[in-house]
């Protein structure tokens, strides 16, 4: 053995763990304290409980990461299971169209399908509203679009005005075989369009407009409305 192997390894006997050279005594090292062991003891059980910590977190982590990544994928796909952060109601697109008769707006596709969709008998309606066949007035189509209001039931309801002077004519209270009534089932969204018929032959008037208004029913509350153009009245 080299010298420099003897400088470094200690002469035979030497205790384990101090550091020793050729110039040293081998009396001249002292024994290893016990409390020593045991501090080297429970500085490696702290370094491997550590790791498995750190483990654990980083498996959590990537499970949370994960799940997070799978609820967004499914925001993407199905928008409608995000709640939605903003209360919308809009009456959108309102659009008078003249000269129609009561008894035209009954046979309207639309109309038929809506009231046998409700259970309504469309010729019941018509031997009771006989007198009102010929009347004239005007329908009324508009858009509505809903949002946050899932669970709420909205309803939507008429005023006719006198385009002069502003004065109420008429409420669709008094004849509205149809109103718009549903129950907001969406959380993203409830989009769609509806059609109201209006008397107006006999108000003898030379403009009016129409007012739609959406309320929601089961807070008492109205929500919004949307006022149409003027329009000259039925001849």
């Amino acid at each position: 053995m080299s010298g420099e192997a003897e400088a470094t390894a200690g002469p035979p006997g030497a205790a384990t763990g101090g550091e020793t050279t050729a110039a040293t005594a081998p009396d001249a090292v002292q024994a290893r304290h016990p409390s020593d062991a045991w501090a080297a003891r429970e500085i490696a059980t702290l370094k491997r409980a550590t790791k498995r910590s750190v483990a654990a977190a980083s498996g959590i982590g990537v499970i949370v990461g994960l799940a997070s990544a799978i609820l967004t994928t499914l925001f993407v796909i199905l928008p409608n299971l995000k709640p939605s952060t903003t209360n919308l109601v809009s009456l959108s697109n309102v659009v008078v169209e003249p000269n129609v008769t009561f008894g035209q707006y009954l046979q309207h596709p639309s109309t038929v399908i809506a009231l046998r969709a409700r259970g309504m008998d469309i010729d019941d309606i018509r031997r009771r509203s006989q007198a009102l066949q010929g009347d004239g007035g005007v329908a009324v189509d508009f858009q509505f679009e809903v949002r946050g209001y899932g669970g709420a039931t909205l309803q939507t309801r008429w005023t006719l005005f006198d385009g002069d002077t502003g004065d109420r004519l008429g409420e669709s209270e008094q004849l509205d075989p149809l109103p718009l009534t549903f129950v907001a089932r969406k959380n993203e969204a409830d989009i769609g369009t509806w059609e109201v018929w209006v008397r107006t032959f006999d108000q003898q008037r030379k403009s009016y407009f129409i007012r739609i208004e959406m309320y929601d029913v089961t807070a008492g509350t109205r929500l919004t409305y949307q006022d149409s153009s003027k329009f000259s009245p039925s001849p």
